[in-house]
């Protein structure tokens, strides 16, 4: 699924125009190596990024914080993603 999203990006905008602010992404993942990556990416097309390696810190951040998109693992100790995007859903 990652690489059809960054598929997708890559067919339709290859950078953010001048002008424009930024998105802002919330990537959750509880594994390191997947945030690194998908940061990267999303870094090279213009995205600001912001990363939490669990749901409740996910909470934390988008309590504090305003992200255009949250792109989230399902299976995750503690929280996983569906309920992380119900909770969110609750509060925004």
């Amino acid at each position: 699924m990652t690489e059809l999203a960054l598929e997708r990006t890559e067919r339709t905008q290859d950078h953010v125009s001048i002008g424009e602010s930024a998105p802002y992404a919330l990537l959750v993942d509880d594994e390191p190596a997947i945030l690194r990556a998908l940061a990267r990416a999303l870094k090279g097309r213009g995205c600001q990024v912001a990363t939490a390696g669990d749901g409740m810190s996910a909470l934390r951040l988008v309590a504090t914080q305003d992200f255009d998109v949250v792109v989230t693992d399902l299976t995750m100790p503690g929280m996983d993603g569906l309920t992380l995007t119900e909770r969110i859903r609750e509060t925004h």
